[in-house]
């Protein structure tokens, strides 16, 4: 066994608060690991007494910023450019290709997660990817999140600077045609590269996923390697369900050999690679099978365009099944059954991520309710989720022209628009939000990240300002309207991470 110069009894408390509060989870046999990560987290605080700090760790007194600073040492991860050449090959010659050309020319839009991104080789591998395949780049609208827990490895990944280290095994032209050569001979990777990549501090152990907040909604390719390895079984497992629910149909979640499961990895089906295996989100069922009642827009006068026409245009909806369903009711009294819990059977299958099941439910409420502004507002959110972001933009807008009051249905538009590519849009229906509701902290956030990667450091600082001052009006563990379950404190907490850091929410 081991010999550690920390008792077991220590190393033990240690490990269980540590799982517990940033979900990485340290089992007897990688004691070494966590011995040396918190004995360097000790130094860096001045503590020169191990078993001292261990004890406030083991208090759980130790605040989010040096939780943070620990995870940092405890998640030190060795990463380079192009890591896993038989990945990339894949990536570069089956998974993209195919992607791209069912895009092509009709929404051409990208959307790709690095969960625990480190220093962020990874993410910019994915973008050099992408620039080589696609040579007219940038009319498409390409979403590459970064994700990581480590503040420091986020800075990292922001400056996008790297030593020779980053680069072996790698082509030359790749440092050749790809990065500038600085003046203390390290690489600095070209600035179209950075601008493709968004920076995001996100802990996969606590916050929300899918989420319109945090843009990890609608992804066709979530990369997470070397991480679920550090979770316990039901933190993994959460997190799995978590990007499940994230990705589109046809989807791909892509890990390390080596955390590969048939049982936590069940609900997806299984790609065979030579040395790898691929994860793929195959419900056989497609967005566009999501459909709804035809209406006689004569009978209809508020279903005003083709469009509309087009949205909620049929499920065969027969008379036989009406009857079969409601035997015994009136007519009357099955408007009033539909009308009093559709509605939030949908709403709940949405927040469970069953977003068919959840569109079958809304296609009998507008039966009978076609001008609820906010049923319209929860079939914007699915499309967005299924990355139909065109039906989502119509849906939303037609909420919106039903009731211009509702601050929510502007924000959802805002985010929307975000995810379109058009920020400036976005901004107006921000201000229009923020005039309605001027404590509505979201829209604050993200009024603040979109004039942070418009360059508008000003603007975003107001912004950042102004929903750090709404937060710290309410107890950290409150949970505000538009979070997805996220509590004032993480976001308090997230909105420092991400001004210093350079990462968005």
């Amino acid at each position: 066994m081991t010999e550690h110069l920390l008792s077991a009894d220590i190393l033990s408390r240690a490990s269980e608060i540590i799982a517990n509060r940033l979900g990485l989870y340290f089992p007897q046999d990688r004691w070494n690991d966590l011995e040396r990560g918190i004995t360097l987290a000790a130094q860096m605080f001045g503590r020169k007494n191990i078993n001292e700090y261990l004890g406030v760790l083991a208090s759980a007194s130790l605040s989010k910023e040096q939780l943070k600073t620990l995870a940092g040492f405890l998640t030190v991860s060795e990463t380079y450019f192009f890591r896993d050449e038989k990945l990339f090959e894949i990536l570069k010659f089956q998974i993209l290709p195919e992607l791209i050309e069912k895009r092509k020319g009709k929404e051409q839009q990208i959307r790709i997660w690095s969960a625990g991104c480190s220093s962020g080789e990874e993410p910019y591998s994915v973008a050099i990817l992408l620039q080589q395949l696609i040579r007219n780049i940038d009319e498409w609208n390409i979403t590459i999140l970064a994700s990581d827990i480590n503040p420091v490895s986020l800075k990292k990944m922001t400056k996008g600077i790297y030593n020779e280290w980053s680069f072996r095994g790698v082509q030359p032209y790749v440092k050749q045609n790809y990065f500038v050569k600085t003046q203390d001979r390290r690489y600095a990777i070209q600035k179209k590269f950075r601008d493709m990549i968004t920076p995001a501090y996100i802990n996969l152990a606590e916050d929300a996923y899918p989420s319109l907040l945090n843009d990890t909604n609608a992804m066709d390719i979530i990369i997470c390697r070397n991480v679920l390895m550090y979770f316990k079984n039901e933190t993994a497992a959460k997190t799995i369900n978590g990007f499940y629910n994230c990705l589109v149909d046809g989807g791909w979640l892509i890990v390390s050999p080596s955390e590969t499961s048939q049982t936590l990895f069940a609900k997806f089906a299984s790609v065979y690679y030579p040395d790898n295996i691929l994860y793929r989100k195959n419900k056989h069922i497609q967005s566009s099978d999501i459909n709804f009642p035809r209406f006689d827009n004569r009978q209809n006068p508020d279903i005003s365009s083709e469009t509309d026409l087009q949205l909620h245009n049929v499920v065969n909806y027969n008379e036989a099944e009406k009857t079969e369903d409601f035997p015994e009711q009136t007519s009357e009294e099955r408007i009033s059954s539909l009308h009093a819990s559709a509605y939030q059977q949908a709403n709940e299958l949405y927040r469970e991520g069953n977003l068919t099941e959840a569109a079958k439910k809304l296609s009998d409420y507008f039966t009978y309710n076609y001008n609820d502004p906010k049923a319209h507002a929860l079939l914007a959110r699915i499309y967005a989720n299924l990355g139909k972001l065109r039906e989502a933009f119509s849906c939303c807008e037609k909420a919106v022209s039903l009731d211009k009051l509702d601050a929510a249905n502007h924000y959802l538009l805002a985010a929307i628009l975000q995810e379109q590519n058009r920020p400036e849009e976005a901004l107006v229906s921000l201000k229009r939000t923020i005039y309605l509701d001027k404590n509505f902290v979201t829209a604050h956030i993200m009024m603040g990240n979109i004039s942070k990667r418009l360059g508008r450091e000003y603007e975003s600082q107001k912004s950042f300002r102004n929903a750090l001052t709404l937060l710290e009006k309410h107890k950290p563990d409150e949970i505000l309207p538009e979070t997805d379950g996220i509590t004032a404190g993480r976001l308090i907490e997230i909105i420092k991470a991400a001004n210093y850091e350079g990462a968005s929410l």
